[in-house]
């Protein structure tokens, strides 16, 4: 699997409570095999489910998709290795699109499905993927999630520390769970 190859910047845990470290993991590439970029690569839903949020020009996650994979649709090895209460959903969220997600709140998505181009939007320096995941309570939605800016809102700002610091959300290493996939 290429995964492992192209990690830009790895996932850093972060302190409890805190919006330190580096949440989720980053994918890019200048040169790889025979490709010159990843600028505009299709990027591909890890699993399948239902779309918690799609948003556009957020600070700092940019254009994004948030997808929510039911417990029933977790594949047993990833259970394994993680064990979360049976109520739980699990969340994976693609950020710094290169357009505004063309999905939205509560559409299916399968696994593989396109969802969008990589690219450089929101607090970007390069073009790459960000790529978070976390366990959490099922049905949460997103309609905006932004932080760092003196525009936010007050609903953005509490949606992105509920996302990004409340202990109801269980983060992991995407990289744990990409590596078990078949």
């Amino acid at each position: 699997d290429e995964f492992p190859e192209i990690v830009s910047s790895p996932f850093i845990l972060p302190r409890p409570g805190k919006d330190d470290g580096h949440h989720g993991v980053d994918f890019a590439h200048y040169l790889y095999g025979d490709k010159t970029t990843i600028a505009g690569a299709p990027v591909q839903a890890f699993l399948g489910g239902e779309v918690a949020g799609a948003i556009s020009d957020s600070w700092p996650y940019g254009n994004f998709v948030l997808i929510e994979t039911s417990y029933d649709r977790i594949p047993p090895v990833f259970l394994g290795r993680f064990p979360v209460p049976a109520t739980f959903s699990l969340y994976h969220l693609y950020a710094h699109l290169e357009n505004p997600p063309a999905l939205v709140a509560g559409d299916a998505v399968a696994c593989g499905d396109v969802i969008g181009e990589v690219g450089n939007s929101g607090a970007s320096g390069n073009y790459h993927l960000h790529f978070e995941i976390r366990f959490g309570p099922p049905g949460q939605r997103f309609s905006s999630m932004a932080y760092y800016q003196t525009t936010t809102t007050e609903e953005e700002r509490r949606l992105y520390e509920f996302w990004r610091m409340d202990p109801t959300f269980i983060l992991v290493d995407p990289m744990e769970l990409l590596l078990l996939t078949p």
